[in-house]
């Protein structure tokens, strides 16, 4: 059984996931799941699927600022919130702010593109640790490196309002760590983990 987040707003009479393609790395086997849902599954098929569950969801109200904060394939279930509140019409200020490597490992670009063209009240940054040369003869990132609590500050200016975090057990842990640092209080952090490391 694997578990995965929901990438899509919900009332849409479908279940979107966004599993990343594990390949082989090294000596570490390909994802057994990933790889079958890739390469086996086509449109017709049938699985065995659970509810939807978890936790991680939009809790904020319509006044508050969202900032959502995402490294890697951890985007997906953010994708989910900012889906919904696209749909939903929602005015409130969105700050997205997306950690990759480079642009070809950055999940949903053209629609984040698309999404912050339409929506004057969402704001997209994006922070590439290890950006190519082609991204940058495109300027395809806004920054250069990792999300520190600089970048935080620069970016947003203020700390108010309810933030959403999802990546790497590294990622999840340095963004707490940042945000607590900056005053936001706890209950404004919102997060979920991959893996049992908390």
């Amino acid at each position: 059984m694997r578990h995965y987040s929901l990438s899509d707003s919900s009332g849409k009479g479908y279940y979107r996931i966004s599993p990343q393609r594990e390949a082989m790395n090294g000596n570490l086997p390909a994802g057994t799941v990933s790889t079958f849902l890739h390469q086996k599954v086509e449109v017709g098929h049938s699985l065995f699927l659970a509810c939807p569950a978890g936790d991680f969801y939009l809790t904020s109200t319509p006044a508050e600022r969202i900032v959502l904060l995402a490294a890697g394939v951890g985007i997906t279930p953010l994708m989910a919130i900012l889906n919904s509140l696209v749909k939903n019409n929602s005015k409130q200020p969105i700050n997205f702010i997306q950690a990759a490597q480079n642009s070809q490992k950055q999940p949903f670009r053209n629609h984040l593109s698309e999404v912050v063209k339409n929506h004057s009240n969402i704001s997209w940054q994006t922070v590439l640790s290890r950006p190519t040369e082609q991204d940058r003869m495109e300027n395809k990132f806004d920054r250069e490196g990792r999300i520190t609590l600089e970048t935080l500050q620069n970016i947003l200016h203020t700390n108010d309002g309810d933030f959403y975090i999802c990546g790497t057990p590294a990622f999840m842990h340095d963004m707490k760590h940042f945000l607590l640092a900056w005053g936001v209080p706890e209950a404004k952090i919102h997060y979920e983990f991959f893996s049992s490391f908390q």
